[in-house]
């Protein structure tokens, strides 16, 4: 797997976080990248990762129809479209923000703002990046 070879240092976080993040405790749905890195890395009894999300995701509307300047205006709009669950601490956690496709970068921005005021320290990578 290529995570293990190339970033081994991102397979030292406590957490793995697929953006946008599931609105379960567990990631779940259609097969992507960060479903496989998330598979590899919780059957992997060598890596210590949480599968669970500390992120809630609280809107239902679908980025991928969205353009770049709408993303950025809807996270404006919208400063709760996701938030750190009340029971997580995450004060010097390591957190990995995966994204299989980057469009405009405004999610995981997003995301990561949120963590990092939650006292994370936060990674990110993605598989690709739109034109």
């Amino acid at each position: 797997f290529f995570m293990k070879f190339l970033y081994p240092k991102f397979l030292q976080s406590d957490y793995i976080v697929p953006i946008p993040a599931q609105n379960s405790n567990t990631v779940t749905g259609p097969i992507s990248i960060v479903n496989h890195l998330v598979e590899y890395v919780k059957n992997d009894s060598t890596y210590k990762i949480s599968p669970l999300s500390p992120l809630e995701k609280r809107f239902s509307q679908k980025m991928k129809s969205m353009n770049r300047q709408a993303r950025r205006e809807f996270y404006e709009k919208n400063p709760d479209a996701f938030t750190v669950k009340n029971n997580v601490d995450l004060k010097g956690k390591i957190i990995l923000l995966v994204d299989d496709v980057l469009t405009s970068g405004s999610t995981m921005r997003f995301c990561k703002n949120k963590l990092e005021k939650a006292g994370a320290i936060v990674n990110s990578i993605t598989a690709a990046v739109t034109p």
